[in-house]
């Protein structure tokens, strides 16, 4: 059974899972939101530009880093580098 551990009052981890996820909270998306663990962030948003997308600003949280990003044709996902003992 996949545990819960909330991050804040808008965002849940789900752990005990073989894939990472969390739920985010603020409002309506016609989409899920869809962050993928990378080993080093900053070099992973730099490729992201590198390619011709965009990011949004650098979050700080007690669960590690992330940032959105939007490819060059509007998809938009996300990036989060774990904090030890998140992953």
């Amino acid at each position: 059974m996949a545990a819960v551990r909330r991050e804040h009052e808008t965002y849940l981890h789900v752990t005990n899972t073989a894939v990472p996820m969390g739920f985010t909270a603020g409002g309506s998306s016609s989409q899920p939101n869809l962050y993928y663990h990378v080993a080093d962030i900053d070099a992973s948003a730099e490729q992201v530009r590198k390619l011709g997308g965009t990011t949004g600003e650098m979050l700080d949280s007690k669960s590690g880093r992330g940032c959105t990003c939007t490819d060059d044709q509007g998809t938009v996902i996300g990036l989060w580098q774990p904090a030890p003992g998140w992953a």
